[in-house]
């Protein structure tokens, strides 16, 4: 199976950018490592001009990303959101950028509340959008898994995850890119969100 302009992008954003280690994310959201590698194969083609039609090459465009740390309060959510929609605004993905924006508060508060000790701990998210996806992570030092819970229907809150299953078109849970703690990860198919946007 070929590549996605998503893996092409990314594989050639690991060198020395805020996305070092998303290569095991991007496993994780593609679904395994054999086109991680191929990708990059061809991503390295590319970056030394040996793009041809024989390996299905076109010149992409380059790796949008951002990342920001935040101290594990739930007031300070919102600076990572606004971070967040703006960056998206200005990578011209107004399509995706409630839904995105809505899921990752949900992680970040999720992260804020059971993945943190105390309120100096950090939680850190990044997001990277390259050829038709975006991936959003959200770290944070504790190795508990988060769990989708059914709340029920006159619960006021509970309901985070199942949001963001919702709003997300993949996501997921890996150890932290240091090795401690955990990352969640969303993709969201900036085509789908598009129709979903539309209907």
């Amino acid at each position: 199976m070929p590549a996605t302009p998503f893996a092409n992008g990314l594989s050639r954003s690991l060198r020395g950018t805020v996305l070092a280690g998303t290569e095991r994310v991007l496993c994780h959201a593609l679904g395994g490592s054999s086109r991680i590698r191929a990708s990059r194969r061809l991503a390295d083609r590319a970056a030394k001009g040996r793009s041809s039609t024989r390996f299905g090459l076109r010149r992409r465009p380059p790796v949008l990303s951002m990342r920001t740390a935040i101290p594990a309060q739930l007031s300070k959510i919102s600076v990572a959101r606004h971070q967040l929609r703006d960056h998206l605004h200005g990578w011209k993905l107004d399509p995706v950028v409630d839904g995105a924006v809505t899921a990752t508060s949900e992680v970040l508060a999720n992260a804020v509340v059971h993945g943190c000790h105390t309120a100096s701990d950090m939680v850190t998210m990044t997001a990277c959008c390259s050829g038709s996806q975006l991936l959003i992570t959200v770290e944070d030092s504790s190795h508990q898994r988060p769990r989708v819970r059914r709340a029920p229907c006159e619960a006021e809150s509970g309901r985070g995850l199942e949001l963001v299953g919702a709003l997300a078109d993949r996501w997921g849970v890996m150890p932290a890119q240091e090795g401690i703690g955990k990352r969640v990860w969303m993709v969201f198919d900036l085509h789908h969100q598009a129709e979903r946007a539309a209907s």
